[in-house]
């Protein structure tokens, strides 16, 4: 029976001081990956946030473990303009709700979509996550481009009509 993929936190004492085997035997334990998760760094100044999620994100990396899918791992700070691969928050509460239930019995109808959501996420764990977020990014390019260039071909029309109007009652 699969677990409720409910919001919990990672508790990560001293952050600044953490070595990339530490790291990853602490995040295999918890078996990050399988559920949301949080984490409270507000407490970090911004060098040595950087300088802690860069490591996080390496260690993610070796254990092919992606930041946002198929659940993301949130970082809550008060230094949200860092660049980082990881959805940064101010507080808890910005964190989306449909993470925050407690915990219930499911239902079997419930269960069997469980299974389902199981399946589609063992599937996006086994594909490259940068690649497809890659491939992702350019075919939203190419699909803005489209939509920009109907957008201003829509408007061409729309000064044709007028035009075309003025000259007949002109």
């Amino acid at each position: 029976m699969m677990k409720l993929p409910l919001l919990e936190e990672l508790k990560i004492k001293a952050a600044e001081q953490q070595t990339p085997d530490s790291l990853m035997k602490y995040l295999t334990d918890k078996n990050v990956g399988n559920a949301p998760y949080y984490m409270d760094l507000k407490y970090l100044k911004e060098n040595h946030l950087e300088n802690f999620l860069a490591l996080f994100e390496e260690v993610l990396d070796h254990l092919h473990i992606s930041a946002i899918f198929p659940y993301p791992i949130y970082i809550i700070t008060p230094h949200t303009h860092v660049d980082t691969t990881f959805p940064l928050c101010l507080d808890l509460k910005d964190i989306p709700r449909y993470f925050k239930h407690e915990a219930q019995r499911v239902t079997i109808k419930e269960q069997k979509v469980l299974e389902k959501i199981d399946i589609t996420r063992s599937h996006i764990g086994n594909q490259n996550i940068s690649d497809r977020l890659y491939e992702f990014k350019e075919s939203m390019y190419a699909q803005k481009l489209v939509k920009s260039l109907a957008k201003e071909g829509f408007f061409l029309e729309t000064v044709v009509e007028k035009l075309r109007k003025e000259e007949k009652n002109g």
